[in-house]
């Protein structure tokens, strides 16, 4: 599995994609220019097409980029 890296826009960190939410809600300057990272509240659930697993939003983009990202199937 090949792991996609970008660098962080504030602290120009290279940071790995899957991990950047966790990286912007500890970088100083990120949040010395946004403040810090606010978590839903209420989250939505919502169920991967191809694995029948319940997930939160952001775990499902996360979950679908990872191990779906090649499939060319409409869902």
């Amino acid at each position: 599995k090949k792991s996609e890296y970008q660098n962080c826009a504030e602290c120009n960190t290279l940071v790995c994609l899957n991990e950047m939410r966790a990286h912007i809600q500890t970088c100083e300057k990120y949040i010395d220019r946004y403040g810090p990272l606010q978590e839903l509240v209420e989250t939505s659930r919502c169920v991967c097409p191809f694995f029948q697993r319940e997930l939160d939003e952001n775990s499902l983009l996360d979950h679908c980029i990872t191990h779906h990202r090649p499939k060319r199937r409409p869902v």
